[in-house]
């Protein structure tokens, strides 16, 4: 089992049932492959592999630090629901 198996596993565990439905409804999983994706590689390596071309070429440190910080917190299951909300992001985060 890799890294991100173990830590979505390890994190749905102790979820109540509710947020558990919540986890899956909400693809939170996917969020955290792609969370755990952007922290393992630099912000150029993972743009060549992304659709979208994410993270943007043009933000600046600041924008891409919330976007890592934003990733970091989705890796702890803060931002599932108004319980554990994302902090200190702001809109570019």
């Amino acid at each position: 089992m890799n890294d991100l198996t173990q830590t979505i596993d390890k994190l749905f565990s102790k979820l109540s049932e509710n947020k558990q439905n919540l986890f899956i409804e909400n693809r939170f999983p996917y969020l955290m492959s792609k969370a755990f994706s952007l922290l393992e590689e630099d912000a150029e390596k993972y743009r060549k592999s992304d659709a979208f071309d994410m993270p943007n070429s043009y933000w600046n440190n600041l924008e891409l630090k919330l976007v890592f910080d934003g990733c970091k917190q989705i890796m702890k299951g803060s931002g599932l629901d108004e319980d554990d909300p994302f902090r200190n992001l702001g809109v570019a985060g």
